[in-house]
């Protein structure tokens, strides 16, 4: 843990999503410094002043017929993980 502490003095910034992260951040690296809380960037979309445009524009390339109020829509983005077994380094 020393080593990121020391490793902390030479960062010019520390980048959080929220105030609750910062509090964590700054007390697990002992981190001084200042801290920018630059939000979830994957979520952040959905609550800028055009988050309607970025839907429409969604909605038409995804050829969902305007004013459909009643339907909703699931993305899933699934993530794939690469795992080594235990047999994979016996050998």
């Amino acid at each position: 843990m020393n080593r990121v502490h020391g490793a902390t003095r030479t960062w010019d910034y520390l980048i959080s999503p929220s105030p609750y992260a910062s509090k964590a951040f700054r007390s697990a690296f002992k981190y001084e410094g200042e801290i920018l809380e630059t939000g979830y960037p994957r979520n952040d979309l959905f609550y800028k002043e055009d988050a309607s445009i970025i839907a429409n524009s969604v909605m038409e390339k995804l050829k969902i017929p305007k004013g459909k109020k009643s339907s909703y829509m699931l993305l899933h983005s699934g993530i794939i993980k690469l795992r080594k077994t235990i047999n994979s380094f016996s050998s």
